[in-house]
């Protein structure tokens, strides 16, 4: 089982949604958001909550079309590096900026992407048995302690996976 997440959200640069009870969707504007970016014949299914969301069924695309937000899950863009999605992100953000998270704690593994404009500014994965897959672009300030080693994992010493320069 473990935690698992595929979510790409496009929006304005610095603005990221808050996910809340208080968040209203635009139901009207997700299907056609749907029909217009993965395929005219996407059919609405239902909603469902962000916890099975954010991994959804093996062909199913969550989409969420929110106040100034779009938010997509699938576990097919769980791709093996993030930057291989930039044509996708680029045909969608349009001049947005773009965020993206994924992991799968099952198989030790997340990566996180940013775009701006339609470009790839940063991908980073990362695996307990490979060690980094992707590091591409400048490093965020938010990963510093990672990277200097200030945020070791806790627990076993038998924990595999460590910060590394």
């Amino acid at each position: 089982m473990g935690s698992k997440a595929a979510v790409v959200a496009f929006g304005q640069a610095g603005r990221w949604p808050v996910f809340t009870d208080s968040v209203v969707v635009d139901e009207p504007g997700s299907r056609q958001l749907a029909r217009t970016v993965l395929e005219p014949d996407a059919v609405a299914t239902g909603s469902i909550g962000l916890d099975l969301a954010v991994w959804p069924e093996a062909g199913i695309s969550c989409v969420a079309k929110l106040y100034a937000h779009e938010i997509f899950s699938s576990r097919e863009l769980a791709i093996y590096r993030p930057s291989e999605l930039a044509d996708w992100v680029g045909r969608i953000a349009d001049a947005r900026a773009a965020a993206a998270v994924f992991m799968h704690s099952a198989e030790d593994w997340a990566a996180f992407a940013i775009w701006g404009g339609g470009e790839l500014i940063r991908s980073l994965r990362m695996n307990a048995e490979h060690g980094i897959i992707e590091d591409v672009g400048d490093r965020r300030a938010f990963e510093a302690p990672f990277w200097d080693g200030e945020k070791p994992l806790q627990g076993s010493e038998t924990t595999a996976f460590r910060s590394i320069r």
